[in-house]
This record gives structure tokens, C-alpha cells and sequence, in this order.
């Protein structure tokens, strides 16, 4: 519906760059304030409305690299998705539910890489989750290209780059929706956002 109130349609892929550039065609349409404005109140509108949760993680690559030189480190994005999935087996213990991992696909190649590292977190399991808890609460993992229009991917989309800017020592954008996003950090049930919900690693 916000689609249609601001596009004129629901075929647009909601990116928050090119949404804040406001410059190529769909998105030029945003320099109109009143379009502009309606579309950052729905988005909003959306984080303050409905009940879920987000789980991230931000990695320092210089201090981490500083710390764990190339030859004995793992790579960021294994480390990121080890810690996300591992918050994630969480939440879902804590409501006694079953879980998918979806992931924005990059192309062939860097989707087997994905898969591959998935399917060795399952296996192993991780420093506080043991494998049996994985293979229980986790199902599968599938792959999600921008192009196929899925509502899911584009509302994550608008989630990384604000912790980004602020734990980079930036201003954020205007509108913002950190406040709101951050209201959505799972907690762990314990008020520790800084492990469950987004953690830093550096």
C-alpha cells in the first residue's frame, strides 16, 4: 500500500541509497516533499507497528585485523553470520519456534561459500549454542534476489546502514529510523541488546 501511495505502484524495490539519493528514475519522484514525506511516515509507521525483532552485527575490520592477523582470523562475514544465526537459535528457543534464514543471494559462487558456512554453523554448533539446538529450532536457508520484489529484503535493507552510521561516528540521515530500529534490538529477554541485539566486534 505505501508503494502505491507514493509510486503509483508496487513494482518499485525499496532501496534506502537510492531512496535518499532521490536522482535515478523511480526514485526521482521523492524530490516532491509530500511523496518524500509520505513514504518516510509509512516506513515509520511500519517500525513502530509491527512486532518483531532485529538482530545484526557490526564488525571493526581495522581493529579486528589489527587484533587477528589474516593468517589465524576468520573471515567478517564469517563471524557476522555465526553470531546472527547463534542470536537467532535463541530467540527462536525462547518462543518455542522453528526458523528460516534468508539471505540476499550475490551471485553463484558467494551463494555455495553461504551455504557451505551455514551448513557448517548447523554441524558444529557455536561457542553458547550447541548443534542439536540448530538442527532443531533451524530449517533451511534459502536465497532472495533484490529483483523478485520480496518485502522482507527491502525492509532489512533500510536496518544496516544507520547502525553503520552511528557506530562509524556519523550523523544519521533525515528522516531517521534508528531510534525505531533500535527499539526493535532483541534483548535476549534480559535487557542486553548489546549481545542479542546488535554486537560489536572489534
Amino acid at each position: 500500500k505505501l508503494k502505491y501511495d507514493v509510486f503509483g505502484n508496487n513494482d518499485v524495490i525499496l532501496h534506502e541509497i537510492q531512496i535518499r539519493k532521490k536522482k535515478d528514475t523511480p526514485y526521482d519522484i521523492l524530490t516532491d516533499v509530500n511523496l518524500n514525506d509520505i513514504l518516510w511516515h509509512g516506513l515509520s509507521d511500519i517500525f513502530s507497528s509491527y512486532n518483531f525483532k532485529t538482530i545484526g552485527v557490526g564488525v571493526h575490520n581495522a581493529k579486528y585485523r589489527n587484533k587477528y592477523p589474516e593468517l589465524i582470523s576468520n573471515s567478517e562475514y564469517n563471524i557476522a553470520l555465526r553470531i546472527i544465526m547463534e542470536n537467532f537459535v535463541h530467540f527462536l528457543d525462547a518462543h518455542n519456534a522453528k526458523g528460516t534464514v534468508y539471505l540476499e543471494s550475490v551471485n553463484p559462487t558467494e551463494d555455495q561459500r553461504l551455504v557451505e558456512l551455514y551448513y557448517n554453523i548447523i554441524n558444529d554448533g557455536t561457542l553458547f549454542i550447541n548443534k542439536a539446538a540448530f538442527q532443531r529450532r533451524l530449517s533451511t536457508i534459502n536465497f532472495q534476489i533484490k529483483s523478485e520484489n520480496n518485502i522482507g529484503l527491502q525492509i532489512a535493507d533500510f536496518i544496516p546502514n544507520p547502525f553503520n552510521r552511528k557506530y562509524s561516528g556519523c550523523k544519521d540521515k533525515t528522516p531517521s529510523l534508528l531510534d525505531l530500529i533500535e527499539s526493535k534490538l532483541y534483548d535476549g529477554g534480559g535487557d542486553l541488546k548489546g549481545r542479542f541485539g546488535f554486537k560489536i566486534i572489534e
